[in-house]
């Protein structure tokens, strides 16, 4: 419905903002599937060291959501 350059745009944001995630949290959350530091569409964060205090993911992204 938004076209080419809408489509463009909205890619440009998803990667921008994957990448501005990642950035912001590898101090307390590793990144998997990164490249030189950078990731594509989407950020995935590694929270496997929490689920050793019984920290869920679910609780993670509420709290990121916040």
């Amino acid at each position: 419905m938004s076209g080419h350059e809408g489509l463009e745009a909205a890619s440009k944001n998803s990667i921008l903002n994957a990448n501005y995630i990642s950035h912001r949290l590898k101090d307390h959350f590793p990144t998997k599937y990164s490249r030189n530091g950078l990731v594509a569409h989407e950020c995935i964060l590694d929270c496997a060291e929490f689920a050793k205090v019984n920290i869920k993911e679910k609780d993670i992204a509420k709290r990121l959501m916040d």
